[in-house]
């Protein structure tokens, strides 16, 4: 086989079998997006949990202990 086909081959075969760095970003960004919103909507439910419960919007540290947020 002459040079030249074999550099095209080993080219085409990392491009069918490496993932590009663009792809590889992109499934990034989704990750931490999804997981800043996770960690966002548990904070919210965690706060108004607290507001509700507390004595005129003072949050105890008994409050906190149990729900393991000190």
């Amino acid at each position: 086989m002459s040079k030249y086909w074999e550099q095209r081959l080993i080219k085409q075969q990392k491009e069918l079998l490496d993932p590009s760095i663009d792809e590889l970003d992109n499934h990034l960004i989704r990750l931490y997006k999804s997981s800043l919103d996770k960690n966002k909507r548990e904070m919210v439910n965690l706060y108004n949990t607290l507001m509700n419960e507390s004595e005129n919007g003072t949050v105890k540290i008994n409050d906190l202990y149990r729900y393991n947020r000190y």
